[in-house]
């Protein structure tokens, strides 16, 4: 399954955009000014990756448990 099918899968196509969203705020913050991203979404976004990574490890252990650590 790719990459994109899962996060699409797992939360309905949310997580995905979620990301998404993420990806285009930092390219606009990091090419057009400084400062647009408040501490508050860092934070956000770190919980959420941080979450994303513990679903890929349990989804991996039971799909493909040669690639789990």
């Amino acid at each position: 399954m790719p990459p994109e099918r899962f996060l699409d899968d797992r939360q309905g196509g949310r997580l995905s955009a979620y990301f998404d969203g993420c990806r285009m705020k930092r390219n606009e913050c990091e090419y057009d000014f400084a400062g647009g991203i408040s501490d508050t979404d860092a934070d956000a976004l770190l919980k959420t990756a941080q979450k994303f990574a513990i679903d890929v490890e349990a989804w991996l252990k039971t799909k493909h448990p040669a690639f789990a650590q």
